[in-house]
């Protein structure tokens, strides 16, 4: 009745609020998709390949799967590679403001959240059933509930919630199983900011998972599927919304479906969601930005490989367990007996004792007394040699004192034997005379039995010990295992010993070199925290023990903190050490995804981390720094962090400094080239990060005035080192994804001609042609939409080697890009200049004719700009020079469009390009209308209209995010041919 009544509540609140607000008008035929009729048992509206094995479900709000909007979004998604289901979960009856014997109260009585939840389930199912191999779900308002619950039954591998309701802090509380993304709004009543801050905290306190929420300014309730198409502001927060939900899955959902594919597979090529394999087009680079690509800050799966390798200090805790038995046997024999001499006999029979026995009780209890103070003592300086650095001055005497107390405990412990077994043989206690004397020999033969007892036990632990630490040299064995030293693994002896005999002796057994090093860490004492840096360094870069001691440390915040921590120390005698192993075991740490989000999390880690990063040092500090931090670039918010912490990202770009003395000295110093190297691959994560996170970083990166100036000297002077200078075109590659950078980079003197000269070098080995694909694409980037760079290429090299590069295999694709880019953006000087590129036609057309994909998709865009310094004469004059047929020509443009009927993500633009050439011809000859009609070219121009799509309005990609719009759409280019060849008619 709780949960009616304030479910009730709270439909009221929607009703009287935003929920109800601004409801679409719903349209059945919307979407590029198809509506299925039946998929678990529910009709749903469809977009994506079927075939794909990534899968997203889109939970409405409460106006149902008809919305344009939401149907928008569904195909949006689609064009990334996910087969993306929009289910019917409201069976056809949304909510309707228009009903008034219907209101929000009572209409959710029949659309509970739980049970669209148990409805969703069979349709994820099905998916399975297909060979889905991963699912992600999102829900709107009354969806976001739905989403929930599935995320808590470990249905799907991720989730977005935007504006959800019904959610409330318990849903948090009871375990979300998957990564969790909460999109808010700033004005929403249903699930106020504040609420959301509560769930995040909550995810943080109950969740493993990783998490985050995100609040959007200046928005209400349903501002991602209900925003007005003229509020350009709205449209832009729903646009970057709907952009963090696509990039989550993109992390998520693909993780766990190369996670599962890497398990089946290990040697198996990473897969790009459709299940299509990167296809490695010769002369082509790692991650063009010419095509949707893998995320480079994805991490590579990783899995726990290799069987569980027993500890060798397991051999040390078993031998303090059983040396703990022992010592506890005696010590409680002892207690027993003393109280028995004390009570019984000292109390008892004080009186009828003779004289014999009681100076026999006497000295055996003092001699006890002697033994008891000896043990305890030789366990205490025994502890003061192990805790005393083997540089110690008192070490020795505190071992001589260990020894001295050990004797003495011998000594003790043979009187007792000698004495007690000697009166239990001779029995003379004295005549039973009254009733005194009764029970006295008795009394003495346990004191007696028990003393002996004792005494025994002690010496047999005492051999015990002498065989295995003198004898079998346990220690030295273990210590050299370990490699570790003889002095730590003592150590860990004695302090593993001394928690069986002061606790319980099963506490030993729990102790483990990782945990004993964990508790040195976070001790005041610098000797300590020596020894526990020592120890967990050691065993961290141990292949035996890395995995399962890498494992323990990420499992303690408190030993990661403590580590973060002395990243900040400084460089003064034993800090140095310390500081420097512990750089050592996070960078190790951070090898790790969930580790790497551990170590991100600790407060003030990017100030340490940007600690260790000093200009001008030649120490491994700096090396150690960018290791870890390349690592946490991995992540998308650790990528934010970086870039927001004070003076980090500037230290950075002061690395990759490298003078002409440095790069031409083969003398230098491996470990400077190695910091540039390092600097180079931390700079060209945070620049290739994808999303609105990835816009700001290039932007901040390229405002620091160095960045370009210390990448130009590599260029200029790194030519023993390409490594260095690969991955500073690279750098280069992704800052011109932003307008204002490529202006940048454009007129920072002598780049363009760096990367012109290198991009003509003569290449004779892979590494050489890589080089020179990456400097085509930087220069193709760098002419993209920009006058200025377009007239600084035409400037700075001759037309006829660009030209000449269409006949080379490596350089071939690039060099059609970046005559295209002149073509198209060139100023008038350009085009002055470009006059004779129409004798590089033949050439291009005989590639067309032969092409494929990448080189495919490059010539025909080539053609479509050269074509526009022709007259049809010439062209046909071209067509003869390449004994090619027009006819021949247009089959082929058809092919391409039969070829691809769908968006390819691999080569985004071939549609377009081959849509803009049918045009020209159709519009310089209108014989070519006949040939394409013959051909059926309208039929297919229909079907390309059908399957449009966001993946084909843009010039270059970052990962899956489309930056730079084509200025038409395709669906207008389409209109124009159609209409071309309807005209005719």
């Amino acid at each position: 009745k709780s949960h009616r009544k304030e479910t009730r509540e709270e439909a009221m609140n929607m009703a009287s609020s935003q929920c109800c607000a601004n409801p679409p008008t719903l349209c059945p035929a919307c979407g590029d998709g198809i509506v299925v009729d039946d998929l678990g048992g529910v009709r749903a509206y469809t977009a994506g390949s079927p075939n794909s094995k990534l899968a997203v479900l889109l939970i409405s709000d409460i106006f149902g799967f008809e919305a344009p909007n939401l149907r928008k979004i569904a195909d949006k998604i689609a064009t990334s590679g996910f087969f993306v289901v929009v289910p019917n979960l409201l069976y056809d009856d949304p909510y309707s403001a228009d009903n008034p014997e219907r209101p929000i109260s009572i209409w959710i009585q029949s659309h509970s959240p739980d049970k669209g939840c148990q409805d969703a389930k069979p349709i994820i199912a099905a998916l399975k059933n297909k060979g889905i191999s991963a699912v992600g779900a999102a829900g709107f308002c009354w969806g976001g509930k739905v989403v929930v619950e599935l995320a808590k039954s470990s249905e799907i591998e991720a989730a977005v919630l935007c504006h959800p309701s019904f959610v409330n802090i318990d849903d948090m509380k009871a375990g979300v199983k998957c990564p969790i993304s909460i999109l808010g709004a700033e004005n929403d009543h249903i699930s106020p900011p504040e609420l959301l801050k509560q769930f995040e905290q909550a995810l943080s306190l109950t969740s493993e998972e990783r998490h985050i929420v995100k609040i959007f300014p200046g928005v209400a309730h349903g501002w991602t599927v209900k925003h007005k198409a003229d509020d350009a502001a709205a449209v832009k927060r729903a646009q970057e919304a709907h952009q963090d939900m696509l990039n989550w899955f993109t992390q998520h959902v693909k993780k766990e479906y190369m996670s599962l594919n890497s398990e089946q597979n290990e040697e198996g090529d990473r897969s790009f969601m459709l299940d299509v394999a990167r296809h490695q087009v010769r002369g082509g680079s790692e991650h063009p930005v010419f095509a949707p690509h893998p995320d480079p800050s994805d991490p590579t799966p990783t899995a726990r490989i290799g069987s569980s390798i027993e500890a060798p200090e397991k051999k040390l805790t078993l031998f303090a367990f059983r040396l703990g038995i022992l010592e506890k046997s005696a010590s409680g024999l002892g207690t027993l007996a003393f109280v028995w001499a004390t009570v019984v006999l000292l109390g008892g029979f004080s009186s009828a004792l003779v004289r014999k026995d009681f100076v026999i009780v006497t000295v055996l209890l003092v001699t006890e007394s002697t033994r008891i103070f000896g043990r305890s003592h030789e366990l205490e300086w025994q502890h003061q040699a192990a805790w005393t650095t083997p540089e110690g001055a008192g070490r020795s005497s505190f071992r001589n004192l260990s020894r001295g107390l050990s004797w003495l405990q011998l000594s003790s412990a043979l009187a007792c034997v000698v004495l007690s077994l000697m009166r239990l043989i001779q029995q003379d206690y004295g005549e039973v005379v009254g009733r005194d004397r009764r029970n006295l020999s008795p009394a003495l033969n346990l004191f007696y039995g028990l003393a002996l007892a004792e005494a025994l036990i002690f010496l047999m632990e005492k051999a015990y010990w002498s065989w295995r630490i003198s004898f079998c040299k346990l220690l030295e064995k273990v210590s050299r295992e370990c490699d570790l030293g003889e002095f730590s693994i003592r150590r860990f002896f004695y302090d593993t010993y001394s928690k069986c005999i002061e606790g319980s002796v099963f506490d030993g057994l729990k102790m483990n070199l990782v945990t004993f090093a964990k508790e040195l860490l976070v001790s005041e004492l610098r000797d300590e925290q020596l020894i526990g840096v020592r120890v967990l360094h050691k065993l961290a870069t141990i292949d035996r023990f890395s995995l399962d001691t890498l494992r323990k440390i990420g499992s303690s915040t408190r030993t990661i903190e403590r580590l973060v921590e002395m990243l900040n120390w400084k460089n003064t005698g034993e800090e140095e050490e310390i500081r420097m192993r512990a750089a050592e075991i996070v960078s190790k740490l951070a090898e790790k995804r969930r580790n790497v989000l551990r170590v991100a999390a600790i407060p003030g880690a990017m100030e340490a981390l940007s600690s260790l990063l000093v200009v001008d040092d030649s120490s491994d500090f700096n090396l150690l720094g960018l290791s870890i931090l390349e690592k946490l670039a991995s992540d998308h918010e650790d990528c934010w962090k970086i870039g927001n912490t004070r003076d980090l990202l500037p230290k950075i770009i002061d690395l990759t400094s490298a003078r002409k003395t440095l790069l031409r000295n083969d003398h230098a110093a491996d470990s400077q080239i190695r910091t540039v190297m390092s600097s180079l691959q931390v700079l060209k994560k945070l620049v290739s990060t994808t999303g609105y996170i990835g816009q700001i970083l290039r932007q901040e990166v390229s405002e620091i005035v160095f960045t370009v100036s210390n990448i130009r000297e590599i260029l200029q002077h790194g030519e023993s080192h390409m490594v260095l200078q690969k991955l500073g075109i690279e750098i280069l590659k992704s800052l011109a994804m932003d307008e204002s950078a490529r202006e940048k980079i454009g007129s920072t003197g002598g780049v363009i001609k760096l990367l012109l000269s290198i991009f003509f070098e003569p290449g004779f080995t892979e590494a050489e042609n890589s080089l020179r694909d990456e400097a085509g694409e930087a220069l193709a980037m760098l002419t993209l939409e920009s006058k200025k760079n377009c007239d600084r290429i035409v400037k700075e090299t001759e037309v006829d080697k660009l030209m000449e590069a269409l006949t080379d295999a490596v350089l071939q694709i690039n060099a059609s890009r970046i005559l295209r880019n002149l073509c198209a953006y060139g100023g008038a000087e350009c085009s002055h200049r470009l006059s004779g590129i129409t004798a590089a036609m033949p050439t291009v057309l005989k590639v067309i004719m032969e092409a494929k994909e990448r080189l495919l998709e490059a010539s025909i865009g080539l053609t479509t700009e050269i074509c526009k310094f022709l007259d049809p004469d010439e062209f046909a004059e071209f067509l003869k020079k390449a004994a090619i047929e027009e006819t021949d020509l247009v089959v082929k443009l058809v092919q391409v469009l039969k070829e691809y009927r769908y968006p390819e993500i691999r080569v985004p633009g071939m549609r377009r390009f081959v849509i803009e050439q049918a045009i020209w011809m159709m519009r310089s000859n209108r014989n070519s209308i006949q040939l394409f009609e013959q051909l059926e070219m309208e039929r297919l121009l229909e079907a390309v209209a059908e399957t449009t799509s966001e993946l084909e309005c843009f010039h270059i990609f970052s990962g899956g995010v489309g930056l730079s719009r084509h200025s038409k759409t395709l669906s207008s280019l389409v209109e124009t041919a159609l209409h071309l060849m309807t005209a005719e008619d």
